[in-house]
C-alpha cells in the first residue's frame, strides 16, 4: 500500500470516527467497526471489513437496508477523499443502493469503494458489500458527490 494513502485514507477515517457531529449515530457505530483492508491505487479502490454485529439487523435478524445504504455513504465518500486532489468537503447530490441478498447476524461484510471519476466539481462512485463467508454480492450502490468550497481540515473536532 502507498504509504501517503494510507495515511490520508487512516486520518480521514479518524477524523469521521471521532467527529461530535456524529456521537451517538448510527454512522457513528458503523465507522467504529469498519477496518480498511486494502488500497489499490491503480484502479482507486478501497476495500474494508466488517462484522455484521446486532445493531446492524432488523427484526428477522438480517442487516437492515439502512445499514448497507450508509456503508455506501461511508466508503465511497472516504474513498473520494482518499483519491482526490482536493481537500474540499463533499456532499452527496446523488446515491442508490440495490439490495441484492440478505446479509445475516455474525457474518463479515466485505466492502469495496470504487472510484469511478473525480472531476473538478463532482465525484463518481460505486460500492460492492459481500458475504465474505459466502462470496456473494449482498448490495450495491452508486454514489455522487459534489466538491464544496470548504475545506475538510476545516471540519475536524
Amino acid at each position: 500500500m502507498n504509504p501517503n494513502l494510507l495515511h490520508r485514507t487512516n486520518r480521514l477515517l479518524n477524523l469521521f470516527s471521532k467527529h461530535p457531529t456524529y456521537a451517538g449515530t448510527y454512522a457513528w457505530d458503523l465507522y467504529e467497526i469498519l477496518v480498511l483492508k486494502d488500497i489499490r491505487e491503480k484502479d482507486q479502490t478501497l476495500i474494508f471489513e466488517a462484522p455484521v454485529l446486532k445493531f446492524q439487523t432488523n427484526n428477522i435478524g438480517s442487516v437492515h437496508g439502512g445499514c448497507f445504504m450508509t456503508y455506501v455513504d461511508i466508503v465511497t465518500t472516504v474513498g473520494i477523499w482518499t483519491f482526490s486532489k482536493t481537500d474540499h468537503a463533499t456532499t452527496s447530490s446523488n446515491i442508490s443502493t440495490d439490495f441484492l441478498s440478505a446479509g445475516m447476524l455474525g457474518d463479515t461484510l466485505w466492502l469495496e469503494a470504487k472510484i469511478e471519476k473525480i472531476g473538478k466539481k463532482l465525484a463518481f462512485s460505486s460500492a460492492f458489500i459481500y458475504s465474505s463467508s459466502t462470496g456473494q454480492l449482498l448490495a450495491k450502490g452508486n454514489h455522487t458527490k459534489a466538491f464544496l468550497s470548504t475545506g475538510f481540515q476545516n471540519i475536524e473536532p
